[in-house]
Parts: C-alpha cells; sequence; structure tokens
C-alpha cells in the first residue's frame, strides 16, 4: 500500500499532463473550420501550417504562409490543432561550465599526484528528432592541475632527502556524439533527458620537472638535480552516460544543467576500468531555434 501510493500520484501526473499538452489535438476532421489557420502533423511528423481553404471527403486542402497550395489526404493525417506551437524544436545550441571529479579507481592517478577535479566547459549541439529524441554532438575540456606531495620531509629533517615537481597538468580533450531519450516538448519550459554517447578522448600531459640533491663521492658534498619526464598524448575511446534538466526562460532562451560520467579507456586496464575515468558536472545556458 505504501508504494502504491506514490505510484498513483506519478501515474495521474503523467495524466494531467498529457491530457494538458494534447487536448487541443484533434483527428475529428468535422471540427475543421475552413478560413480558419491550423498546424497539421502528418504521421512521418512532418508538420504543415497555414489556412485551410477546403475540406471534401479525402482531402485537406491548405494555403500556407508563403502562398503555396497543399492538398493532403486525410489518410496521412496523424492530428491537427489550433494550437501553432511547433510540436518539436530543430535544433539547440548550448554552452555550459562546470567542475570534472577525477575518480580513483587506480594506484596511481593518471592525471597527477592528489588531483582530483578541474574546471570544465562544454559545448554542444543538439538536433531534435521528436519531441523525446534528439541526437547531441559536443566537444568538452577539462583542465587538471597536478598536486604533488614532497615526501623527504616526512622522513627525514634533512631538507636534502627532499623530491619536488613541476608541471605534469593535464588537459582532456571529448568529442562525442550522443543519442537523447526525455521530454522535447515546446508546450513544456521544463525539459529533461537521458543520454548515451560515445566519441574520442585526447589526453594532454606536461612534461614533468623533478628537483632532488644527491652527494659526491668521496667528498660527500649535496649537489641539486633535475630530471624530465617528458609529456605525453594519448587518444582513446570515451563511453558517456549522463542525465539532464532544463528551464526555457523565453521562446528560444533556457537554463540547463547535467551530470556525465565518462568512461575512458586506457592501454593498461582493463577497458573502461583503469581510473581515467571522470564525472563532467555543469551548469549554463542553451539557444533554442
Amino acid at each position: 500500500m505504501k508504494t502504491f501510493i506514490p505510484f498513483s500520484i506519478i501515474t495521474a501526473f503523467l495524466l494531467v499532463h498529457s491530457f494538458v499538452i494534447y487536448s487541443q489535438n484533434q483527428t475529428d476532421f468535422t471540427k475543421i473550420l475552413p478560413g480558419k489557420t491550423y498546424k497539421i502533423v502528418l504521421f512521418d511528423d512532418t508538420e504543415i501550417s497555414g489556412i485551410i481553404t477546403a475540406v471534401d471527403s479525402s482531402n485537406v486542402i491548405v494555403k500556407t504562409h508563403d502562398n503555396m497550395t497543399v492538398i493532403i489526404p486525410k489518410s496521412n493525417i496523424l492530428y491537427f490543432s489550433s494550437d501553432l506551437t511547433p510540436s518539436r524544436y530543430k535544433f539547440c545550441l548550448s554552452l555550459l561550465a562546470g567542475v570534472s571529479l577525477l575518480t580513483d579507481e587506480s594506484e596511481y592517478n593518471y592525471y597527477g599526484r592528489g588531483s582530483k577535479i578541474g574546471p570544465n566547459i562544454n559545448l554542444a549541439g543538439m538536433f531534435f528528432l521528436s519531441d523525446s529524441k534528439a541526437i547531441k554532438f559536443d566537444a568538452g575540456y577539462t583542465f587538471v592541475k597536478a598536486k604533488y606531495d614532497n615526501y623527504g620531509p616526512y622522513y627525514y629533517s634533512d631538507p636534502h632527502y627532499e623530491y619536488t615537481y613541476e608541471g605534469g597538468d593535464a588537459s582532456l580533450f571529448s568529442f562525442k556524439g550522443n543519442i537523447l531519450f526525455g521530454e522535447f516538448s515546446p508546450i513544456t519550459r521544463l525539459t529533461y533527458y537521458g543520454s548515451l554517447g560515445i566519441g574520442i578522448h585526447f589526453l594532454s600531459l606536461q612534461e614533468v620537472t623533478e628537483h632532488y640533491w644527491t652527494q659526491n663521492y668521496p667528498d660527500t658534498t649535496w649537489v641539486p638535480r633535475t630530471s624530465n619526464i617528458p609529456s605525453n598524448t594519448e587518444i582513446n575511446a570515451i563511453i558517456s552516460i549522463g542525465a539532464s534538466i532544463g528551464y526555457r526562460i523565453n521562446k528560444n532562451l533556457g537554463l540547463k544543467a547535467e551530470i556525465e560520467y565518462d568512461l575512458v579507456t586506457s592501454s593498461y586496464a582493463f577497458i573502461f576500468f583503469g581510473g581515467r575515468n571522470y564525472f563532467p558536472i555543469r551548469a549554463g545556458i542553451y539557444y533554442i531555434l
């Protein structure tokens, strides 16, 4: 009973939501009034808007806004409506920023010792297939500042045993294609979706310089030394799982937030479990066309 009550509330909400959105959609052609403007949606998701000039037993004749006359067979019409709001958007461009949280699945953190978080920015273009499906192409960038522990002073009082490091910052680039499932109806201001993406991941790791001391023999004098770990660039595959929620402020502009789990392949571990994965969390604006 306890689980039935919340389920009933959710079901009732969805039914009311569907009724409000679709109550203006009609399939009864006797209700079409010649001389009035309608939006007609076909079974292939094509939309035709214009003034109805005539209705016969087989066809609906429409004069569009660019003065073209279109004869539409009734058998091709999914529904018609006096609400001229488009059934689906065409294209959306978004710019989001936030942080990426690095996982710690491996013994040695791939992005530098102690690095756990870095700023993230993402640019995306979304093409809407319907009011519940879309595809998205996005480019993301995360910068991770390397942090190092100087181990020497913890074990020895002599500063000559200290090792210090410079460099090692990481730049992470991702380019993905994503398929989205959710709510994209222009009738509602709230949008939300889940996403699954796949693409290419680029890692650019800066050179690391290590500073330390060594003793000369036989006089045992201390001499400063340096050694370098060369910079590194890698290209890997990436799989992304994400979710987003947004709110449209006006006809074109909105705000959104999203979280992803980006799984990156590695050469030294099994597929996507090498400790290179991270969670981008970001928010920003989007613009709808």
